[in-house]
């Protein structure tokens, strides 16, 4: 395959960047198709057919009053269910926070997908799927926010964050499926604080603290797959930086920014490959 074409713009160094107004239209047009093709509204903005005789209303009646509560801003709920491409309000170009908390709040509040009765002769809704409708959304909305500058991304979590390639597989699937909630519930807490948009030093030191306290239920696992000189020094790096029990004797004085980071995807990657390890099937090498 011959390599992409490289244009003037960028064979001189000045790479055209995605305007914050043309990433607005192209989210629109991937939220319409995800309304209108997958039926991801349907049930909560939209009423559906259901098994009962009459159709069902949706879960949220007015779309105007209940984005204005949620994003405090008039004129996105008609926008929503415009029938027709979703009419591009002169809020949303210049607000680029307006258009990543919208896209959120999609994911987390309104997108299912249908589970139909008999498809596709019946089109009939008997449930829906959620977490199968914010897969799809996320399948929608994330090549277009790649083309954002810098590039992003909706991961799992819900949360729209800069695309990092070298930790995608970690952010996208930070426990095993089946790990138990008491672990699965602080981890994703951990990743949701620390990759927040805005997130402070103090939310970061508190999603490492998180990872440390799920590394501690998992000492006997620990224990068990790494040396004990290297489990030592795992726990070392929270207990002796002012990270889990803030003792006077602790050491403070580095770059909380640099080593908050590092430390927090060493973590991850531990919790990560222990319940791997942990969850792998008898005789598997």
């Amino acid at each position: 395959m011959s390599p992409p074409l490289q244009l003037h713009s960028e064979r001189n160094g000045r790479a055209r960047e995605l305007s914050v107004d043309d990433l607005a239209r192209l989210v629109w047009k991937k939220i319409a198709r995800a309304r209108d093709f997958r039926w991801l509204f349907k049930g909560s903005l939209q009423p559906y057919r259901g098994l009962a005789e009459d159709p069902e209303p949706p879960s949220i009646p007015d779309a105007e009053e209940y984005l204005i509560s949620r994003l405090r801003v008039s004129g996105l709920g008609r926008d929503l269910l415009n029938n027709d491409e979703p009419f591009i309000s002169p809020i949303m170009p210049t607000d680029l926070d307006l258009l990543l908390d919208l896209i959120e709040l999609i994911h987390a509040e309104i997108v299912a997908e249908p589970i139909m009765v008999a498809p596709p002769d019946c089109t009939d809704i008997e449930g829906f799927d959620k977490a199968a409708g914010q897969a799809l959304f996320r399948e929608e909305i994330n090549p277009v926010l790649g083309l954002a500058s810098p590039p992003l991304e909706l991961l799992p979590i819900g949360h729209v964050v800069e695309l990092d390639e070298g930790h995608r597989a970690l952010y996208s699937d930070p426990v095993p499926d089946g790990t138990e909630a008491e672990l699965r519930g602080p981890v994703e807490h951990a990743l949701s604080l620390f990759l927040g948009r805005g997130a402070t030093l103090e939310d970061k030191r508190a999603a490492v603290k998180q990872l440390a306290d799920a590394l501690e239920h998992l000492r006997p696992e620990v224990d068990e797959q790494l040396l004990s000189k290297d489990e030592r020094d795992l726990f070392q790096i929270a207990n002796r930086f002012a990270i889990r029990h803030n003792k006077p004797n602790q050491k403070r004085d580095y770059d909380k920014g640099v080593w908050l980071d590092w430390i927090f995807h060493v973590y991850l990657a531990t919790v990560r490959a222990v319940l791997g390890v942990r969850d792998r099937p008898a005789g598997t090498p």
